[in-house]
């Protein structure tokens, strides 16, 4: 038994007249193009943001205690206003977009800022100066080196010394003075020699 109603076909929706169905057709071609295209230019910008950054601001920039991308401008004057000549810390620009700045203490009492600029894939090169370097850190390297426009080169050995004396005293216990300590290593050293 066929049930006649399955085979009845009824039109839900008439057919738009040929003119009005041609303009929502391209109307809506061209806000979906134009949603594409703005689609796509912000990835692409995402993805030159992230590749430059990624490459530029690399491990070791990261690690680097000198490297501040949150302070301002006024924070960074007020550090190393005290410091001493050849102290640096490296922040973002406020003013330039995906900039960052390099802030030193330079003699007489006073801090300099310095842009650095972020080439499109090319790497970060200090404003005014034609070489270009791979990161942050090969950069702040070359200038603890060499001094190039700036008025002093960057004391990396500030920001060095500073973490290996604290490192060197957590590291130093004093296996006398706790006798729970001295017991524990004599445990090792009898499991070692077992097996």
């Amino acid at each position: 038994m066929i049930d006649n109603k399955m085979l009845i076909w009824r039109k839900k929706y008439q057919k738009l007249p040929q003119c009005l169905n041609n303009t929502i057709i391209s109307d809506k071609r061209e806000e979906s193009n134009n949603k594409i295209n703005v689609n796509l230019n912000i990835i692409k910008n995402i993805k030159n943001t992230n590749l430059n950054n990624s490459k530029i601001v690399d491990a070791r920039t990261l690690s680097s205690p000198w490297f501040c991308p949150a302070l301002t401008r006024s924070q960074a004057s007020s550090i190393l206003s005290s410091s001493s000549v050849g102290s640096f810390l490296v922040r973002r620009s406020i003013s330039q977009g995906s900039s960052y700045a390099l802030s030193v203490r330079v003699p007489g009492v006073q801090v300099q800022h310095h842009l650095l600029l972020v080439g499109d894939g090319q790497g970060v090169s200090l404003h005014g100066s034609e070489k270009v370097f791979p990161s942050i850190h090969a950069m702040v390297t070359h200038l603890s080196i060499m001094k190039e426009s700036l008025p002093c080169t960057l004391d990396m050995d500030n920001h060095d010394s500073d973490a290996s004396e604290d490192s060197d005293h957590d590291d130093i216990i004093d296996i006398d003075s706790e006798p729970e300590l001295e017991e524990i290593v004599n445990n090792l050293q009898k499991q070692m020699i077992w097996e």
